[in-house]
């Protein structure tokens, strides 16, 4: 083993440690081997404190990469592996169906620490949880088809006892029961997405239960949750550290949205988005009157009915004192609940509001068209949105509406 190659394997060992790299970059370019100071380039970019030469070393970078990316990419894409780089050095790669376990070893060579993973038929997943590479990744994405046939439950429940070093786990398009579920909720992770993962609420509310005391970020979009889920995360004593949790386009009711309001476990949440939900005026209430949620920055309830009556609980609000942007399009808020908002006593701290497609101004509406004439899609005039900003304009001056 040359000295170069020792220098390498302390950066697979340690990538996050700049120290290695720094040896390593230092002793190509004593060899005039370009790769080093384009080595050199990405850390001092990485470290930002080039901000007056911050462009020209980054277009160095570049054209050094540029010269050489077919000769450091090349033995990726035998294996059909796609690799990014950062730092100078791999650190992403992009692999489908069985070209994993031909990648794996030539993978675990470099300081890969995230892997995307697309598999392409049953089983696949299976294989990938037999992988040594999988205790050295941080990051894992699986995405499936749309049908979430190719990530199924029996792979995703040998999976599971392999993630433990994992900081980052997202599933695109899976089929994930209650045991899997049950499976995903330990190990270091700091961050979740399960979008479109075909949970149900027994799946939500194990994840919800979930031993997940370093946790800060919970993406759960587009699933079957309903109030169980949202009562599993407002009694869990384990999410103190959660900043963010997207619930959006599931079927949380009105009961797991008070839940999820008065619940005295959650103190770090600071964005929380329930849009196309389906609680109404009461959920909305509870938070409008929840003492609890004083952390709240963002908020997002597009598409729940909330109607007129919930708008006026939001716009009085005395509890939300620090919510800073708040989501309120399509919620049948009408000329009432529009003008609620704009007669508000309540949300002194609020600065964003998108309070767009309410019932006012609807004849706005129209088609795109291209210059045949072929409709291409349509939206709202500018004047409709301006007409509603005009209402806000004198009193709120300084707020944007959306």
């Amino acid at each position: 083993m040359t000295a170069g190659d020792e220098l390498y394997a302390r950066i697979v060992a340690s990538p996050e440690d700049d120290a290695p790299r720094v040896a390593y970059a230092d002793w190509l370019v004593a060899r005039g081997d370009p790769r080093g100071e384009y080595i050199q380039c990405e850390l001092a970019i990485a470290r930002r404190g080039l901000t007056a030469v911050r462009d020209e070393v980054d277009a160095r970078a570049h054209a050094l990469f540029a010269a050489h990316e077919k000769e450091s990419t090349a033995p990726f894409e035998a294996v059909d592996a796609v690799v990014s780089f950062a730092c100078g050095l791999p650190y992403r790669a992009r692999a489908t169906g069985r070209a994993i376990l031909a990648a794996s070893e030539l993978l675990m060579r470099h300081p890969i620490r995230e892997l995307w993973f697309y598999p392409s038929e049953p089983g696949d997943v299976a294989a990938l949880a037999q992988l040594p590479l999988l205790s050295q990744l941080r990051a894992l994405e699986l995405n499936g088809s749309p049908t979430g046939r190719h990530l199924d439950a029996a792979g995703l429940r040998a999976l599971a006892p392999r993630l433990g070093n994992l900081r980052k786990l997202s599933m695109y398009h899976c089929t994930l029961d209650g045991d899997g579920a049950a499976g995903l909720a330990a190990g270091a992770l700091e961050e979740v997405v399960l979008a479109g993962a075909g949970i149900f609420d027994g799946g939500g509310a194990a994840l919800g239960a979930a031993r997940w005391d370093r946790v800060e970020s919970v993406r759960m979009a587009d699933n079957e949750l309903g109030r169980n889920t949202a009562s599993a995360f407002a009694c869990n004593p384990r999410l103190g550290r959660l900043a963010r949790l997207d619930l959006t386009q599931n079927r949380i009711d009105d009961a797991g949205a008070a839940a999820l309001a008065h619940s005295a476990l959650l103190p770090a949440l600071v964005e929380l988005q329930l849009a196309r939900n389906t609680l109404g005026e009461v959920g909305t209430a509870a938070f409008a009157r929840a003492p609890e949620r004083r952390g709240l920055v963002t908020r997002d309830l597009g598409g729940c009915r909330i109607g007129g009556a919930g708008a006026s609980a939001l716009a009085e609000s005395r509890s939300l004192a620090e919510l800073a942007r708040l989501v309120v399009t399509e919620c049948d808020l009408g000329v009432s609940g529009t003008t609620a908002f704009v007669e508000r006593s309540g949300l002194p701290a609020l600065r964003e509001l998108a309070i767009s497609r309410n019932g006012i101004l609807t004849a706005a509406y129209e088609d795109y068209t291209d210059w045949s004439g072929t409709v291409v899609g349509g939206g709202y005039r500018p004047e409709a949105l301006n007409a509603i900003r005009a209402r806000f304009a004198t009193r709120w001056p300084e707020l944007r509406i959306e």
